[in-house]
Order: C-alpha cells, then structure tokens, then sequence
C-alpha cells in the first residue's frame, strides 16, 4: 500500500493509472508516481520505486564490537536507503534501548551491556518489516 504523507482535508490525488484514491494497492515492482493539490491549490508530485523480493536489499550484521578499534563500532546496514528507515531496538527482556526515525546507522549500544538484542525495521511509505537480532560484544 503506498500512500504520500500526511494531506490536508480535500486534497486531490492522483495515480499515474488514472486513480484518484488516497492510497494506491501494488501488487507488481515498478515507479509508482502521485500528484496531489490541496485545496488551496499547492501542487505536487512524488515517486517511488516499488521492489519486491524475498531477499533483503541490504546488509543486516549479526554482530557489533564497540570497542575503539574503529571496526564494526556501530549497527550500520550498508545498503540501507537513506533517511527512509526507522528503527526500534530492543534488549532480552523486550524494553525498548533505542530508537531513531529516520535510522542514520548510529547506534553504538552505548550504556547496554553485551548481549543480544533485537531489532525492528520500518519503513514508513511502504509498510515493510524486517526483524531479527544483533549481539554486542566488547
């Protein structure tokens, strides 16, 4: 389900098949495009390329070292769309240690002890999930 963020009341969209609702239903990876106008006549447009697949399109480690050795320092996930992702971080226990909207690739379990933890990737257009866990160790 794709939808453009949030609109004023009476906004007219349009989908480039023609629809005019204000949320469009993919079911096949492609560009998908929208126009919007408010009722005050401010004009826009937006696109979005749609993929589908059962494989992630980017790298997810299973381990950080926050040590000072300047290697694998932080839960970065190269490949990541940037400014696009939000993330939630949670510790065995299912308390929330971290969270950032959008996800910069910046945390460094500062404060956390080793252990696992367990991670929830969204991304806020188009609804998908990823979710699995990284272990700290120092």
């Amino acid at each position: 389900m794709l939808a453009p963020g949030p609109q004023p009341a009476g906004t007219a969209y349009r989908w480039q098949d023609g629809s005019t609702r204000p949320q469009l239903e993919v079911a096949a990876p492609g560009r998908y495009e929208v126009s919007v106008v408010s009722p005050a006549g401010c004009a826009g447009q937006a696109a979005v390329q749609v993929r589908f697949g059962d494989g992630c399109p980017f790298t997810i480690p299973n381990i950080i070292t926050p040590n000072g050795d300047g290697r694998n320092e932080t839960f970065a996930l190269p490949g990541l769309e940037p400014n696009a992702w939000n993330i939630q971080l949670y510790n065995r226990w299912g308390t929330l240690v971290y969270q950032q909207a959008p996800y910069h690739g910046a945390w460094d379990a500062a404060g956390q002890p080793n252990g696992v933890y367990y991670y929830l990737l969204v991304h806020p257009v188009t609804g998908r999930r990823y979710k699995g866990w990284v272990e700290v160790v120092r």
